[in-house]
């Protein structure tokens, strides 16, 4: 135990990762439902029943209003979650005071929904709030933080409240809406996203999310669609153009008040070349006449962002060529490719503006399930930093360790608030679609999205402060779905 430290968690961290503030994720596990009732014994508490159950009542509260999937409900018998005090019958860290002061365990276990607290503690309200609060999250699913200043670091548990962070990863676990299928429209790639701000002449903003994505088997080409309060539009056909892996599409260059759209697809089958088109005014205009990038090739998808006032590209090689290569567009013409050094992919990569950097996100080659990232910033001679593996901290308390995240596709970013989100789809064998964000250069731990599957790599955009996600079937499964996270 820590020399001063006063209360800690019993509660021991599954081997596949742990939940961070600042790098957060759901390894613990997850409630299928959100009603749920509780049970309280006061006995060995110390207090009495009308305290305790103040207690959890104020507890249980604060998650509900962090996570409205929920709704907690006391009863006497059998609940979900049985609340005890006791001494070594319940947990083996309880045989004195100062030591181990409570132990909550993960949902879709055995043990899911018991949530024992330590007899041998001299209780009072508030430091038993504190300690519920903490055990709560364990029982939501939450494990430990490696922030001193969080409510689920595993020592000195002293906070009476929700902290912003924690209430940011229940949410990350719940929050998600059930998946919406599309009955218009279907695709062999996964769609890209990219939101088109307008500035309203009396005030305020009318921004609109906008989706592009190739046809289904044998229809190479590219449709796109807009999403109007919680409706999209019909698909539209882009006519003249084609692609064998779906178009990237960015937010493009600024003609106040509108902002326009910007797109770049690889050829169809048989036709490694990039093309790109714009469309200034998406609310009332058509894209231009494609036009070929000179000189160079993809066997995937593009990727683009708008930075420093130029378009930026970022792509895999021809086939047989997994290096990455980029270009700016000055709004005439695109300057000679470049190699970007020591990097290589197997798939697409990904772009997003975040401060004054440009940030890269990638699969490895081949057989290298890791993603990697990189940044470049806005000042004249930058070059691209040193590549990094996307991994994340995984805090117990015999020590943190760090675990990578890994993927079968390229993945998809986004920027949310001060935080760059990345989602992705696993690795073989694996149809699951994970996030996670990077905030302050600190990785959140992955969160796995309920209920979904892919077979491909996801596209993502923020519009109103709403993470929205859309995404491709399962293998067999050529229809869309989205989904979007308050």
């Amino acid at each position: 135990m820590l020399a001063g430290v006063v209360r800690r968690c019993g509660v021991t961290d599954p081997s596949a990762g742990g939940i961070h503030i600042t790098a957060y994720g759901s390894p613990g596990g997850r409630w299928s439902r959100g009603n749920l009732t509780y049970n309280v014994n006061v006995n060995g508490s110390g207090l009495s029943q009308a305290d305790v159950d103040g207690v959890m009542v104020n507890a249980f509260q604060q998650w509900r209003v962090a996570a409205p999937f929920f709704s907690f409900m006391q009863v006497g018998g059998n609940a979900d979650i049985q609340i005890q005090f006791g001494g070594m019958e319940l947990d083996n860290g309880f045989g004195q005071a100062g030591g181990v002061a409570g132990v909550g365990y993960y949902p879709e276990s055995p043990s899911q929904g018991r949530l024992f607290f330590n007899a041998h503690e001299g209780w009072t309200t508030a430091s038993l709030l504190s300690v519920a609060l903490h055990e709560i999250g364990h029982v939501l699913g939450l494990s430990h933080s490696t922030s001193r200043l969080a409510l689920m670091y595993p020592y000195d548990m002293h906070l009476v409240a929700l902290d912003v962070e924690t209430i940011r990863a229940i949410n990350g676990l719940y929050g998600w809406r059930p998946q919406i299928p599309f009955d218009d429209r279907g695709s062999t790639e996964g769609p890209s996203l990219a939101v088109a701000p307008t500035v309203s002449l009396v005030g305020g903003n009318n921004d609109q999310l906008y989706m592009a994505w190739r046809g289904v088997d044998g229809d190479d080409a590219i449709y796109w669609s807009s999403l109007g309060g919680d409706t999209w539009s019909p698909q539209k056909l882009i006519p003249g153009i084609g692609s064998l892996h779906g178009p990237a599409l960015a937010t493009g260059f600024s003609s106040i008040p509108v902002t326009g759209l910007f797109m770049a697809w690889d050829g169809v089958p048989g036709d490694d070349a990039i093309y790109f088109a714009q469309n200034p005014d998406p609310r009332f205009s058509d894209w231009t006449d494609q036009k070929r990038v000179d000189g160079v090739g993809t066997s995937g998808r593009p990727a683009l962002a708008l930075f420093n006032n130029n378009m930026h590209m970022v792509w895999k090689g021809a086939p047989g060529d997994s290096a990455i290569y980029w270009s700016w567009f000055d709004r005439n013409t695109w300057v000679p490719q470049q190699p970007i050094r020591g990097r290589g992919t197997s798939d697409s990569p990904a772009l997003a503006v975040l401060g004054n950097r440009l940030y890269m996100f990638w699969k490895g080659i081949e057989d290298d399930n890791n993603v990697y990232y990189a940044w470049i910033d806005n000042q004249p001679g930058a070059i691209w930093q040193a590549q990094h593996v996307v991994a994340y901290t995984d805090a117990r308390t015999e020590g943190n360790v760090s675990v990578n995240i890994g993927t079968s596709h390229g993945p998809a970013a986004a920027v949310r608030g001060n935080a760059i989100v990345l989602a992705w789809k696993g690795v073989p064998g694996d149809t699951g679609l994970y996030f996670a964000s990077l905030e302050n250069d600190e990785w959140s731990g992955q969160i796995n999205v309920a209920g979904v599957g892919s077979s491909t790599g996801p596209g993502l955009a923020t519009l109103n402060g709403r993470l929205y996600m859309v995404w491709k079937g399962i293998p067999g499964d050529t229809g869309l779905y989205y989904s979007w996270l308050e």
